[in-house]
């Protein structure tokens, strides 16, 4: 409990900063009384169709989520022996419940987003999904932009990646937040607003039943993953491990496809979608970054740190391929990847420091705060790094590239280096495989 309480105390720093508020009515779970059996405790909304859902009251004997992720945790813990205790969460609370030690893991349709990269570590995803609106007037609303005008009501959920999303698209708008997630359609269909804001793997469930309700949009590309306690990172790189070998089995398309209606590609847990949601993770970190540089006076570009950068995760990525007992890539091909991600990293450090309104300051600490949580996202991509397919082809690697990474602003020039440096990292390891067969065996 000491460790515990040590965790907390540094959680309720770092949040306080953050802005999320204080960790009252977040206490600490003691060990599970059963020595015998180890529980998995799981952090759970159950008000996010499809992914999780709950009947019964709050807290009470009775409540019993289901849904994607559900099956998905249950799924887990069958393979690895372990008996789930179910925690729900309310969305504003969500941060604050993860940092200050009431589960171990949160499994509710997560959105990555920056912010919950400094206080947990991100699995790679298990689906991907775009923000868009729901409108009743069709006439009215042709566009997405149509409903960024002043005037126009739209609801939302209250303190989830949509409401940021909604925010940051619909400036002259009213917003209007609902605290429950599930009643944010109610809002539309009882005429309180013109449109609410949910994504297209929720939005079928909302539409059900709802006559001239039409879709607008998307407007953004999210990856849904799993987000564990800083405090367990066995548990990231194991449930990492799992993702992806039941990712290659079918198990979580058969998942998919009972619980979302289809399946998705490409494989969103496969290593390649897994690492380009790792970059996507860093690269979305890169505003945050520069508006500490700017703060504290410090130049985006540095070299010295850019050369440290790359020797240590081509380091990460030998040491993974060793683990693995594979072949590692090539230090050149490990070196054009790295140099492609930072180049990118630094066009958006530019970006947003130009953009910064004057005067203002972030008070997150460069050192203390965000180059931890880039060493935690290098540490994931060093293995996917070692699992890439052999057969990768650059139309295929752009075109994903593009689609998850395509929203930060970077140009098809940037985008297409990074999915380049991938091909080249692929046939890198392929090419010395095949070196190191004997001349006899390639001969038979």
């Amino acid at each position: 409990m000491n460790r515990c309480r040590h965790e907390i105390r540094r959680a309720k720093v770092l949040l306080a900063l953050l802005g999320i508020g204080a960790l009252a009515g977040a206490p600490c779970i003691a060990e599970a009384q059963d020595p015998q059996k180890d529980v998995l405790r799981v952090g759970t909304s159950g008000d996010y169709a499809p992914f999780s859902m709950a009947y019964g009251t709050r807290g009470g004997s009775t409540w019993k989520p289901q849904g994607l992720d559900i099956a998905v945790a249950e799924a887990y813990a069958k393979d690895r022996r372990l008996e789930i205790e179910w925690v729900q969460f309310r969305w504003p609370e969500l941060r604050r419940d993860l940092a200050g030690g009431r589960f171990d893991v949160a499994m509710s349709g997560i959105t990555q987003r920056p912010e919950r990269s400094l206080i947990g570590r991100y699995t790679g995803p298990l689906a991907t999904a775009g923000a868009i609106a729901l409108v009743r007037d069709a006439k009215r609303f042709r566009t997405v932009d149509d409903l960024n005008r002043e005037g126009v009501r739209i609801a939302v959920n209250q303190g989830g990646h949509l409401e940021r999303v909604t925010r940051t698209r619909f400036p002259r708008a009213t917003i209007i937040t609902v605290s429950k997630n599930d009643n944010v359609p109610k809002q539309l269909f009882e005429g309180k607003t013109d449109a609410v804001v949910t994504d297209t793997l929720e939005a079928p469930h909302w539409q059900l039943g709802a006559r001239g309700v039409v879709r607008r949009g998307p407007f953004s590309h999210d990856l849904k993953s799993y987000l564990v306690s800083l405090s367990r990172p066995e548990l990231a790189a194991d449930i990492d491990r799992w993702l992806i070998e039941n990712e290659a089995d079918g198990t979580l398309n058969h998942l998919r496809r009972v619980h979302l209606g289809r399946i998705q590609r490409p494989q969103p847990a496969a290593p390649l979608m897994a690492l380009l949601a790792s970059i996507d993770e860093r690269l979305a970190l890169m505003p945050l970054i520069a508006e500490t540089k700017r703060s504290g006076k410090r130049e985006i570009e540095d070299q010295r740190r850019e050369e440290k950068v790359i020797r240590e995760a081509t380091v990460k990525t030998q040491e993974a391929a060793r683990r693995r007992g594979v072949t590692p890539p090539t230090r050149e091909a490990l070196r054009r990847f790295f140099v492609a991600q930072i180049e990118a990293a630094k066009a958006i450090q530019h970006v947003a420091s130009k953009n910064a309104e004057a005067g203002s300051a972030t008070p997150l600490d460069l050192e203390a705060d965000l180059r931890p949580a880039i060493d935690r996202i290098s540490d994931r991509m060093a293995g996917l790094l070692t699992q890439l397919p052999a057969d990768l082809d650059t139309e295929s690697a752009k075109r994903q590239v593009h689609q998850v990474l395509g929203f930060h602003g970077l140009t098809e020039k940037q985008l297409d280096a990074i999915a380049e440096s991938l091909v080249e990292l692929a046939h890198s390891t392929r090419s010395q495989e095949l070196k190191a067969v004997p001349n006899r065996v390639l001969s038979q």
